[in-house]
């Protein structure tokens, strides 16, 4: 174990950041993947969550709206028992998403890359997923597992339009969106933080901790 202890970039607040490292004898993965539509891809998800199968990651990828979303589970194990614990999970995968799944020692070539620039991240509910797959504009990849996506927008005057419909998906499931990525010219004149019901509070908290405002002054929601 090992932690470090630095200034956040963004508020007044220190963050404390542990390091842990797991070392074990034979230990393999796989990637077990599945497409379907928006609820069904959604169902194969809550299945996996329901499960005792504890995967180490629970990705989607839905390239368009209305398009066909592709559900990755990656699950590790001893290297004598990870084909058994990876055909379980694609056996109940399959089933769920109505498409059989697929076993593989690889990742599909879509894990671990964000969408293209610009892109926000957006959180929901796991009860909102399924909308959220549907009806969100542009490309959604991510954490389906976490209820964390990021949604990959138009670079054009689309990019105001379509922010505001994923907020509003968002928000009827309990989650947000912030804009993280995307040319000066494309975030001029955008919210790039979206609504903040605790901003008062968030105000008080740094007036009282930071008065002089010298960490990372006017860059976080609001100005803080």
């Amino acid at each position: 174990w090992s932690s470090d202890v630095c200034s956040s970039d963004l508020a007044a607040s220190p963050v404390v950041v542990t390091h842990r490292r797991v070392s074990g004898n034979g230990c393999s993965r796989r990637w077990v993947t599945t497409t379907g539509d928006a609820a069904r891809a959604a169902a194969a998800i809550a299945a996996v969550r329901a499960s005792q199968h504890d995967p180490v990651a629970l990705e989607v990828d839905r390239p368009a709206p209305g398009g066909a979303v592709t559900v990755g589970v990656a699950v590790e194990g001893v290297s004598g028992g990870i084909d058994v614990c990876a055909d379980a999970v694609a056996e109940l995968l399959g089933a769920a998403a109505g498409t059989p799944a697929t076993v593989t020692e690889h990742g599909p070539d879509w894990w671990g890359q964000p969408p293209p620039s610009p892109h926000a991240m957006v959180t929901c509910e796991p009860t909102g997923l399924a909308d959220l797959l549907a009806n969100a504009p542009g490309s959604l990849r991510g954490s389906a597992g976490a209820g964390v996506l990021t949604a990959g927008l138009s670079d054009d005057d689309r990019l105001g339009t379509e922010l505001a419909q994923l907020r509003e998906t968002a928000r009827l499931h309990g989650g947000s969106v912030v804009l993280r990525c995307a040319a000066p010219p494309r975030k001029a004149g955008l919210d790039v933080w979206g609504p903040v019901p605790a901003l008062t509070l968030m105000r008080r908290l740094k007036d009282q901790f930071d008065p002089e405002h010298r960490l990372a002054p006017g860059r976080f929601v609001g100005g803080i």
